[in-house]
C-alpha cells in the first residue's frame, strides 16, 4: 500500500485549496498594481496642475515687479499685489517631483513673497521706493522671471 497516495476527494479538495489561494494572490497582485498606477497617475495630474498653476502665478509676480519697477512708488497698503496662494496648496506635491536646483530657486522665491509684501507696505502709497526696496523688487523681479522659466521652459509673457 502506498502511504502518500491520498483519496480523491482529499486531492480534490487540495487542488481546490491551492486554485483559490494562486487566485487570491493573483487577484490581490493585479488589484495593488492597479491602485498604484491609478495613485501615481493621479501625483503626475496634481504636480502637472500645480506646476501649471503656479506658473500663472510665477506670472503674475513678474509683471507685478516689472510695474513696480517702472512705476517706483509704493503701491496702496490695502492693494493685494503679490499672489502665493497656489505656491501654498501645491507646494507639497512639488517637492517631491521638483529637481533639488528648481525646488531651491522657487521655495527662496515663494517664501521672500511674504516679507517683500511688509516691505512695501512701510512706504506711503504713491511715494518713490526707497533705493533698497527699488533694488530689491529688481532683484525679485528677475527671480520670478528666472522661476516662470524653470517651470515653463519658456520666457514670462
Amino acid at each position: 500500500m502506498d502511504v502518500l497516495a491520498l483519496a480523491p476527494e482529499t486531492t480534490n479538495q487540495l487542488i481546490a485549496v491551492g486554485a483559490a489561494l494562486v487566485g487570491a494572490i493573483i487577484g490581490g497582485l493585479s488589484t495593488g498594481a492597479a491602485t498604484l498606477y491609478f495613485e501615481r497617475r493621479r501625483e503626475r495630474g496634481d504636480v502637472r496642475q500645480g506646476t501649471r498653476l503656479l506658473t500663472e502665478e510665477l506670472s503674475t509676480l513678474s509683471a507685478a515687479f516689472k510695474w513696480l519697477v517702472e512705476d517706483g512708488q509704493y503701491p496702496e497698503a490695502d492693494y493685494v499685489i503679490l499672489p502665493t496662494e497656489q505656491w501654498e496648496e501645491h507646494r507639497g506635491a512639488l517637492a517631491r517631483h521638483l529637481n533639488d536646483h528648481t525646488w531651491d530657486s522657487l521655495s527662496g522665491m515663494m517664501d521672500a513673497i511674504p516679507y517683500i509684501r511688509r516691505e512695501l507696505k512701510k512706504g506711503p502709497a504713491h511715494a518713490p521706493l526707497t533705493e533698497s526696496h527699488m533694488s530689491l523688487v529688481r532683484e525679485k523681479s528677475k527671480q520670478a522671471a528666472d522661476c516662470y522659466r524653470l517651470l515653463a521652459r519658456k520666457d514670462p509673457p
